[in-house]
């Protein structure tokens, strides 16, 4: 019984580190958004530039598409192929292109998805903090 009571301790202890360790990572991920942002404002013809920065968020995601590029043929690799890949694609897209409309936004002269981004993002951290 003891052992037991220990390892759902430990279990709780760990599934908190982890919560926090993601609470702090979305944090920064937030601030990052919100300073892309705010220079894509600023200064509207660099904005594409500040955007790129976004894209180190990305490149654990292609870590994974070259793990398993180079995993080999067999049939596991084959099945898991599309299941990881797939939702990957689809879900970079969908933050990507927003970004991608509101900087296409700025640079033609029209700020307000930007402010409404901006207005979004400080709610967030809020929420986070």
């Amino acid at each position: 019984m003891d052992l037991k009571l220990r390892l759902k301790k430990g279990f709780r202890a760990a599934i908190s580190i982890l919560v926090t360790i993601a609470l702090w990572l979305f944090k920064l991920f937030t601030r990052h958004e919100l300073w892309v942002l705010r220079r894509s404002m600023a200064i509207p013809i660099l904005s594409p530039f500040v955007l790129c920065t976004l894209m180190v968020w990305v490149l654990p995601l292609g870590l994974i598409a070259i793990l398993l590029d180079t995993a080999g043929e067999s049939a596991v690799v084959a099945f898991l192929r599309p299941l990881i890949s797939v939702p990957l694609v689809v879900g970079v897209s969908l933050w990507f292109f927003p970004w991608f409309f509101t900087i296409e936004g700025l640079l033609l002269g029209r700020h307000k998805r930007a402010q409404t981004k901006e207005t979004e993002l400080i709610q967030r951290l809020a929420r986070l903090t």
